[in-house]
């Protein structure tokens, strides 16, 4: 038999779930506006970035921005953070930013430029080896999976005419991790590898024996005929940060500029940032040779007229060098508003 609920103790009721529900919408709220005074930045374990600054000056605290780094092992991995809404803020290459908007579809934008390109091809001083002819019929060893792999490729195809380098070129690319192509060209098991940095100046400290072949930049020049340098490392954010997080990305902005200017001018501060931080994993004697090599490549996050030519310009060579397998469309025909400055 069903008993009839006096009104009161339904009444009562009532008052307690719409309790729970306002408590639920307070907190949900809650959760929403601490959201936004946080700047989520996706960082890649062992990549070099003004970000070993920015810890260890504590300029995120000076300039009152509180930010959340989420580590992620590939540069895939990053991008695809980036996409998924996971991360606000990244830093990628020219040619991963065309691909996230190869679609005609404005999501993400480039807030700033890192630094130039710091890519080399490493031998070994006995290995004979002098030119990049020299490697035809050889092994070289490469991260595959990496925008620096498929722009070596477009180097190949405009200044030598190599439109398929594995099997028209090299006897064999062997595909790994930077350490691993480090340890299999100390072996000998591969005759030169393609790395950035900090990787080349661990390698060189490591190994006395390893030689810088040729760099990208030299190869940039000569595929885009030019004496300019291009950058290789941008920051990105997704649009929704942009429409909501815009006074958190300047002033996390405003903090890599001050960190440029760390490294460019207090020589002792920026070695020990960067020794100090351990997804780096370097030595005083690697951090030595890092800071000679990269001292004057960052640059200040600003977006002038020149930068963003330069970013455009490295675009028209990537994707002239047959690389359409990667970008379906000419990214250098991207509108400018994919630019955004604070």
């Amino acid at each position: 038999m069903t008993k009839n609920l006096p009104l009161k103790a339904i009444g009562f009721g009532v008052i307690a779930l719409l309790i729970v529900v306002l408590g639920a919408f307070i907190s949900f709220q809650a959760l929403n506006v601490t959201s936004e005074k946080e700047l989520v930045v996706g960082e890649f374990v062992g990549g070099l970035t003004t970000m070993s600054i920015m810890r260890a000056q504590s300029l995120w605290e000076k300039y009152n921005v509180k930010v959340t780094v989420k580590s992620f092992t590939t540069p895939n991995a990053l991008a695809t953070a980036l996409m998924n809404g996971e991360v606000d803020v990244t830093t990628g290459t020219p040619e991963t930013y065309a691909k996230l908007n190869s679609n005609g579809t404005i999501n993400f934008y480039i807030i700033g430029v890192e630094y130039t390109l710091l890519q080399q091809i490493v031998v070994k001083n006995d290995s004979g080896i002098t030119s990049i002819q020299d490697l035809a019929g050889k092994k070289i060893g490469v991260l595959k999976a990496s925008g620096t792999y498929a722009l070596f490729q477009s180097f190949m195809d405009q200044i030598y005419g190599i439109s398929d380098v594995e099997t028209n070129f090299f006897s064999e690319v062997v595909n790994g991790f930077p350490g691993a192509l480090i340890d299999s060209l100390a072996r000998g098991d591969i005759d030169a590898a393609i790395l950035w940095e900090p990787d080349i100046s661990k390698a060189k400290a490591q190994y006395s024996s390893f030689k810088t072949l040729v760099t990208f930049e030299d190869l940039y020049r000569q595929a885009s005929n030019t004496t300019d340098t291009a950058p290789m490392v941008l920051w990105f954010a997704s649009k929704k940060a942009v429409e909501t997080k815009s006074s958190l990305i300047k002033k996390f902005l405003d903090s890599q500029k001050e960190a440029v200017e760390i490294i460019r001018n207090q020589a002792e501060s920026a070695k020990q940032a960067f020794l100090a931080d351990t997804n780096l994993g370097l030595t005083n004697e690697s951090v030595e040779i890092l800071y000679s090599a990269v001292k004057g490549k960052f640059m200040e996050y600003t977006l002038t007229a020149s930068v963003k030519d330069s970013i455009r310009a490295v675009w028209k060579v990537f994707y002239n060098g047959g690389q359409s397998f990667y970008l379906t469309e000419d990214p250098s025909k991207l509108p400018d508003t994919v630019f955004w400055s604070p």
